[in-house]
Order: C-alpha cells, then sequence, then structure tokens
C-alpha cells in the first residue's frame, strides 16, 4: 500500500471513530482502541487538529478552521500544513503500534 492511500484509509478510520467507539461489536470497539491509542501517541495539538476536522466534525457544518486558527493562532494555510502533518504522523503512529502488535504475539 503507497502511503498516499495509507493517509486516505487513516482519514476514513478517524472520521468513522465514534461510531466504532460506540458500537455493540467488540472488535469495532477494539479497533476503537486502537485509533484511540495512535491518537494519544501525538501532540495535543495534532490530536485536536485531527478531532476537529474529521472526528468531530459531523457535529456541525463549519467553524472548525476558525476556531482551530483562534485555538493556536494559526493562518490558514499553515492550519492545513499542520494537519497534513497530523494526518502523517497518525499513520505513522499507527504503523509503530501494528509493528509492537505483531512483535508480541510472535
Amino acid at each position: 500500500m503507497d502511503f498516499e492511500k495509507m493517509r486516505e484509509a487513516a482519514i476514513a478510520e478517524l472520521e468513522g471513530f465514534r461510531a466504532l467507539e460506540e458500537s455493540a461489536d467488540a472488535a469495532e470497539r477494539q479497533r476503537a482502541a486502537f485509533i484511540a491509542a495512535a491518537l494519544n501517541t501525538l501532540p495535543q495539538q495534532e490530536q485536536e487538529i485531527l478531532r476537529q476536522f474529521f472526528i468531530d466534525r459531523h457535529c456541525r457544518y463549519a467553524g472548525h478552521r476558525a476556531k482551530l486558527q483562534a485555538m493556536y493562532g494559526l493562518s490558514l494555510s499553515e492550519l492545513y500544513r499542520q494537519k497534513n502533518g497530523a494526518i502523517t504522523n497518525y499513520c505513522m503512529a499507527a504503523l509503530a503500534i501494528r509493528a509492537a502488535m505483531s512483535r508480541k504475539r510472535e
């Protein structure tokens, strides 16, 4: 899988996080726990950016960019740079956790 497809899959997984978290299925809740673990490895600002852009975005129609810009004193272009960096860092954290889990099973 190339990294761009991995980023797209990560975005889809972040967007579905709340549904997984609230699911009655144990496998889906375990998947949500994995996502939360990967998120928790990131700095607080990156976690908040990913939450506002992808996880909690369905709660509102607009305003997430302005809220984040005001919260962190960022220009719009810098906000988008940080968002892209946060997605990349999330992917790397997920890969590291998967690698650690596979080593643990051995």
